[in-house]
């Protein structure tokens, strides 16, 4: 979701045409599920060739999924914060202190 947000963030901040701001963000949306497809369609065409793959990229997601989930969660966490700060001029006030 994130990422999506990000493009959001991207065309708003460009003032695209409506237009263009919908051929994009359908671009966008084709571009991040086509690799969902291409599985999709490999696991149909060649159902017993991709298995064993598929298999073992799940048995590694599983075992990986937390501590990426913890190191998404940190850096998201860090850039909210950096964010709160530098609004509310947190840098700017600790420099007058010293």
């Amino acid at each position: 979701m994130l990422p999506y947000l990000g493009a959001i963030g991207i065309m708003t901040g460009a003032e695209l045409p409506p237009v263009q701001t919908v051929t994009v963000l359908a671009g966008y949306c084709l571009l991040m599920v086509l690799p969902a497809l291409v599985l999709l369609l490999g696991r149909t065409v060649a159902g017993r060739l991709v298995e064993p793959p598929l298999r073992r990229l799940a048995a590694w997601l599983e075992r990986t999924g937390g501590e990426t989930t913890a190191w998404i969660v940190g850096i998201v966490g860090f850039i909210l914060a950096r964010e709160a700060a530098t609004a509310l001029d947190l840098f700017d006030r600790i420099g007058e202190l010293v």
